[in-house]
């Protein structure tokens, strides 16, 4: 380190480059309220700090709200929205597929295709995981599901196999 300033102070909080590459969460104080955006290296804006609420998936994309208390929806890293606010909550986004596992209004988790926004898995789940091929669905009220990335339910034996075989749940 040359001890030279790159980027003037002016963010009361940082996230430093270490989740997504040579790209930084920011945040200012705006009339009372902290507001989020996303700087590159060299400290140019890439994402203005207008965001209540900004955080990212394994790298791979960005949450966001528009307002407070608003719904959440996905860009990438550039800006380009993916997907308009329309969950109450994002947990996961996976890029490969294109799916979020987000969250309704009462708190039930499903699946929905970045895409075309169309729902391939129920809101009616308490845990979403994705794993490789098929998405597993805990029910609140015990069980779990299988789902292919097109949002076929796979054959109920086929869950069985699979907790037989790697005895492991997902959170």
């Amino acid at each position: 380190a040359s001890g030279k300033v790159v980027i003037e102070p002016q963010y009361v909080f940082t996230s430093g480059f270490r989740h997504i590459e040579n790209r930084a969460f920011v945040a200012k104080i705006v009339d009372g309220e902290t507001l989020w955006g996303l700087i590159d290296e060299k400290g140019n804006e890439i994402l203005p700090c207008i965001y209540p609420n900004l955080a990212t998936h394994s790298g791979t994309a960005v949450n966001f709200q528009r307002e407070k208390h608003g719904k959440y929806g996905i860009m990438d890293f550039d800006g380009n929205i993916l997907m308009d606010p329309r969950y109450g909550s994002i947990q996961k986004y996976n890029s490969e597929c294109g799916l979020i596992a987000a969250g309704d209004e009462w708190n039930k988790n499903g699946v929905a295709r970045v895409t075309d926004g169309k729902v391939i898995v129920p809101f009616e789940y308490e845990y979403i995981c994705f794993e490789k091929g098929y998405i597993e669905c805990e029910s609140p009220y015990g069980g779990t599901y299988c789902y292919d990335y097109d949002g076929n339910k796979m054959p109920s034996d086929f869950n069985s196999h699979f907790w037989e075989r790697n005895g492991k749940f997902c959170m």
